[in-house]
Formats: structure tokens, C-alpha cells, sequence
């Protein structure tokens, strides 16, 4: 890099840093600019407030066609967002390289991010203060774009699911779940529940980056060492937004227990027969919900009404009630599950950053807390079987990681893990932190996305 080519560089962010305060008045004079290593390298021009939520930071890069950019000819500036208080990784992947041609550009790029970062950041807090983070406005629309997603997806389910290998059709291997395959299974059905079930993000598009784990090889095998690798039958979607908008079905090895989606267990979200014979009891936890009393009116008149109803219809849709009033607590005491002195800090903020609290309340507002008793259950028998099958193994305490904490950047990260309370025999919520990247799969421990579908009428039982 010439030395008039550094000078070039510098000038053209300096003029993006006085486009900025020109576009930030009111904040000008207390923005931090500050130019990393140049002129030895290009940037970057990392922007930092101190009245900013949390660790908001602007990074600005300054491209020169033919050298170190990768961006098109032309396009003098790439932006990056992070802020480390909203979910960096959704946000850094919402904002990431935006690619702009002039200052002015670069200027209205800044203020609208910290507006809406700013903005989502003020209303996790208040929403965290006055107790109001489920089923609200934003909720609804992600779920009727869903639910639009859906119905398109199923219509083009052709196109949309690629099978580069053929699916495991036939019996399973000894120790399979009972409602596995019977070999009736289309390749057209296939492709159909796959298109529907693919996670999806807020928009409605397909999640990027996710592999769904379907069913393994050898399912013994897998069941007793989660922690290695082994051949799955796997539905894998798109990395990045510019490649083909598919998914496709093949053998993978892959860890199971390193991934979040894995419908091994709930068959009936991808194979046809499973389908056609899951109960409403296997899918939503009871066979009888009152579903015209979980709407998105009246949810405390409904409560109240269902409030002597002690079976498990009656408890799961009290359970979901009191999840949309943003009751978590109330709601897992009806399933007796405890939770250690620092889950209770965090589920009210005290010593926590309030959108730490925000995502934790949110996840656990999509939680199945009937199900926690059956999964602490089942690892305790796994563990026992795991210990009793070689002699001189030490006992393990059931210690089921649900999900990371945001804003854990070290090698151990503080997760969520139900495990067993101090009875030994009831579900349990506590923090501990782990290096590991093992988590539950979603499928069983939050409730199907199809019970809000259903509930808010966006969704028929036939549709699948």
C-alpha cells in the first residue's frame, strides 16, 4: 500500500466521521472515533458512545478496488454492527457489511442503527421492569409470517427440499422409538413435513446455518455416546442468504449433542407415518386442550376460569397463560420445578443486565415445563445405565444444558441446565458455567411452535 493511497484511506474516513456528526448533532461532540492501526492498514473506524446501550459499536471499513476488499467496484465503504447488549449474534448477522457508496450514506446508516438499537434496547428494559415480553405485537407478526412460510413452503415442497440420499425407510435398529418408520413413508410427504418443520427466523425465511439432525445410523450406538460423532440422517439448510434457498437430506456425521435441532425423538415432525399416528397427548402434552381459552384476548379471565382444572390439559393451559402474562415463575411452580437462588436474581434482574433477563424470560416463555419431570427422568436412567455398564464409574448429577446466556464471550459460558432439585426426583433450574457446547435439542424441552399457530388460528390441525 503507497503512501498517497494511506493518505487517500484516512481522508475518506475522516470525511465519514464529519458526515456523522453532521447526521448526530445532539450526540457530535461525545462520539468516539477512533482509527485502529492506520495508515499501516485499512481501518477499521470503530464509533463508540458512552450513552449508548450496553457495548454499541460501529465499525467502518474503507474498501479500495483491486487491494485487501472484497467488495464491488464502486462501493467505498462497509459497514459491521455489533453491539454486545441485544443478542450480538442476531444483530451482527442482521447488520453485518452493509456496503455503501458515499459519506452521506455511511451517515444515515449509523443514525438508524443507533435508533433502532437504542430503541429495542429501551423496550427489553421496560418490558423487563412492568413484566409484558410474550405474545405482544411483535410476536404476532413473526408468527403470521410464519405460518405464511409455512403454507408456501408446503406448496413447493418439490423445489424447496433437495434428497441427495435416500431416506432411512424401513425398521430402525433395536431400541428405536416405537412410532419410528414402517417403511409406508412417500418421498413426497417427506419433503412436505420437512418444508413445513424447518426452523425459520423471524422473517419467515429459512434459518441459516442449521442442520437438523433426523434420525442416526445406529441408534443405541448414539444414545449411549452423544458426545461422539456418528452418522446421521440429517435435513441441512442455506449458510449464507446468497445461496440457493434449499434443503437438502443426506447422511452427515455429525455430534449430536452439539446441536439444537434433532427430531429423533419427535418423528412426527418429518417422517409421514409418525405423522399420521402421533397423538395430540405426543405433540402438545394433552389430547383435549381447551384451545378457544388460549387465544391472545382475556388471558387472566381465561386463567381464572381454568383455575380449578387440575388435569393436564387444564395445568398445561394454565401453564401457557401465565407464560403470556410473563408469569414464568408461577408457571413452573405448577410443574414443582425449583430453581437455585440465582436463577430467581435472574428472572426479576437483580445484579443481571436487563436484556440478559429479557432473553432468559423469553426463552422460558416458549418452554414445555411439562415435560421436565420426563426429561430429568430419562437422563437419570441414562446416567445409571452409563455407570452401571463399567465397574468403578462414579455417579453423575443430571445436568441438562438448555441454553447459553447472551454476551458469554470466554471459554466457559454461563448456561441454564435443569437438573434435579434436592429431593432427587423433581426438575430443577440452575446456572453453572461450561466449556462444552452440548445443549438439549428444542424439540424437547419448548413447546411446538404449532400449539401458538393453533391457538392464535393461524394454523389448522390439517395443515400439516
Amino acid at each position: 500500500m503507497t503512501l498517497s493511497a494511506q493518505e487517500e484511506n484516512l481522508a475518506a474516513l475522516q470525511a465519514a466521521e464529519a458526515a456523522i456528526r453532521h447526521r448526530l448533532p445532539a450526540q457530535g461532540a461525545d462520539l468516539q472515533f477512533v482509527y485502529g492501526s492506520l495508515p499501516v492498514t485499512p481501518g477499521p473506524l470503530t464509533i463508540r458512545h458512552d450513552a449508548w446501550p450496553g457495548s454499541a459499536t460501529i465499525y467502518i471499513h474503507r474498501t479500495v478496488p483491486g487491494g485487501w476488499s472484497t467488495a464491488a467496484p464502486g462501493q467505498d465503504y462497509r459497514l459491521r454492527f455489533l453491539v454486545y447488549s441485544t443478542r450480538p449474534l442476531q444483530r451482527s448477522d442482521a447488520y453485518v457489511a452493509e456496503r455503501l457508496n458515499d459519506v452521506e450514506a455511511v451517515a444515515e446508516a449509523v443514525a438508524r442503527w443507533r435508533e433502532e438499537i437504542t430503541g429495542d434496547y429501551l423496550t427489553r428494559q421496560r418490558a423487563v421492569e412492568t413484566g409484558a415480553l410474550a405474545a405482544g405485537p411483535a410476536r404476532m407478526a413473526a408468527l403470521q409470517k410464519l405460518a405464511v412460510a409455512r403454507r408456501q413452503a408446503a406448496a413447493t415442497a418439490e423445489q424447496l427440499v433437495v434428497v441427495e440420499d435416500a431416506p432411512p425407510l424401513g425398521a430402525r435398529s433395536e431400541g428405536a422409538p416405537s412410532n419410528s418408520f414402517d417403511g409406508a413413508v412417500t418421498i413426497a410427504a417427506l419433503r412436505r413435513l420437512i418444508a413445513i418443520h424447518f426452523p425459520r427466523d423471524a422473517q419467515g425465511k429459512l434459518a441459516l446455518g442449521v442442520t437438523v439432525l433426523l434420525a442416526p445410523r445406529d441408534p443405541a450406538a448414539t444414545r449411549n455416546a452423544p458426545h461422539l460423532r456418528a452418522l446421521w440422517y440429517t435435513a441441512t439448510g442455506p449458510e449464507r442468504r446468497r445461496d440457493p434457498q434449499v434443503i437438502r437430506l443426506g447422511w452427515r456425521w455429525c455430534l449430536s449433542e452439539n446441536h439444537t435441532h434433532s427430531w429423533d425423538e419427535t418423528p412426527w415432525l418429518w417422517e409421514p407415518t409418525a405423522a399420521a399416528t402421533a397423538t395430540d397427548a405426543q405433540r402438545y402434552g394433552a389430547s383435549d386442550l381447551p384451545w378457544e381459552r388460549l387465544g391472545q384476548e382475556d388471558c387472566e379471565t381465561n386463567l381464572a376460569a381454568l383455575s380449578e382444572d387440575e388435569t393436564p390439559a387444564g395445568r398445561i393451559a394454565r401453564t401457557i397463560l401465565l407464560q403470556d402474562l410473563d408469569r414464568i415463575a408461577e408457571a413452573m411452580e405448577l410443574w414443582r420445578i425449583g430453581l437455585s437462588d440465582d436463577v430467581r436474581r435472574l428472572l426479576v434482574g437483580q445484579r443481571f443486565d436487563p436484556d440478559v433477563t429479557y432473553t432468559v424470560r423469553e426463552t422460558l416463555a416458549k418452554a414445555a415445563f411439562w415435560r421436565f419431570a420426563e426429561l430429568v427422568t430419562a437422563e437419570k436412567q441414562r446416567l445409571e445405565e452409563w455407570r452401571t455398564a463399567k465397574k468403578g464409574r462414579a455417579r453423575k448429577p443430571v445436568a441438562l444444558p438448555l441454553f447459553m446466556l447472551p454476551h458469554e464471550t470466554g471459554a466457559s459460558r454461563k448456561r441454564l441446565f435443569l437438573g434435579a432439585g434436592e429431593d432427587g426426583a423433581t426438575p430443577a433450574l440452575s446456572l453453572g458455567s461450561t466449556a462444552s457446547e452440548a445443549r438439549l435439542p428444542l424439540a424437547l424441552w419448548q413447546r411446538p411452535i404449532e400449539t401458538d399457530l393453533r391457538r392464535f388460528g393461524l394454523w389448522e390441525e390439517n395443515d400439516t
